[in-house]
């Protein structure tokens, strides 16, 4: 049997074609829309930048680009001044700079680099000391460089494009091992965060006059003037003086 087709007619006077909004109440639809959409733009662009500001934080200033082999050569020196916190302590001034030319923003840098310096598992509990922040004539200058620009810094130390260096005034950081980690240290179970935390206060140990030192016994912490970048031997990953 064939299909019925049923047609229903539209009851007089009713018409259900959309009628099509008049030029002035487009206007008004597109003004309101308009409007809306400005008001939102501020509270974005504002979050956005707080957002971007905390991930830097959390990266040590790291913007996620692939860190390059060489660098510029030329520093940028973060700005800024900030005083050693513990008042009653020798205080050690540093300035922290980057060069320019890798993805890592110098204050966000600085900022990290102080706040391991001054934790309380610092170097301050074991050495008395207090770290205070200057953008000019500094007891320590911390440097963040590119492998290659870091082999410079370095001179005769066998950096050999992978590690960093500490020796008095200057302190020099691979900016490979800042982004990644060290493969030792990471696959003893270390954290990035912890990493970080370990190649400031170990470099910035030797400025304070301390020596490399050995695993003590399986199962211990690792020293934290261990050589954990290049292994960790039967310790477990440390980053801090006084941990």
């Amino acid at each position: 049997m064939g299909a019925a087709l049923l047609l229903i007619a539209p009851a007089a006077g009713l018409d259900f074609r959309a009628s099509a909004p008049s030029a002035v109440f487009k206007d008004e639809l597109f003004t309101t829309a308009l409007a809306d959409d400005f008001a939102r733009i501020p509270g974005a662009v504002v979050a956005g930048r707080a957002l971007q500001v905390e991930l830097l934080a959390e990266n040590g200033g790291w913007h996620g680009d692939e860190m390059p082999s060489a660098g510029s050569g030329i520093f940028t020196v973060a700005a800024g001044t900030s005083a050693a916190p513990e008042a009653g302590r020798r205080s050690v001034t540093v300035l922290v700079r980057t060069e320019d030319g890798i993805p890592v923003e110098a204050s966000a840098f600085a900022d990290e680099v102080m706040r391991i310096l001054n934790d309380p598992r610092g170097w301050g509990a074991v050495d008395g000391v207090s770290f205070a922040r200057t953008d000019a004539e500094a007891e320590i200058v911390i440097s963040l460089a590119s492998p290659a620009t870091t082999d410079k810094l370095c001179g005769e130390l066998p950096t050999n494009g992978y590690t960093s260096c500490g020796r008095g005034r200057p302190v020099n950081i691979n900016g490979d091992r800042w982004v990644e980690g060290a493969a030792a240290f990471m696959n003893a179970g270390g954290t990035i965060e912890e990493y970080r935390a370990y190649v400031i206060n170990h470099e910035v140990g030797h400025s304070l006059s301390h020596p490399h030192e050995e695993c003590p016994a399986p199962g211990q912490l690792a020293p934290i003037m261990l050589q954990q970048t290049l292994t960790v031997g039967e310790c477990v990953p440390n980053g801090w003086p006084a941990p």
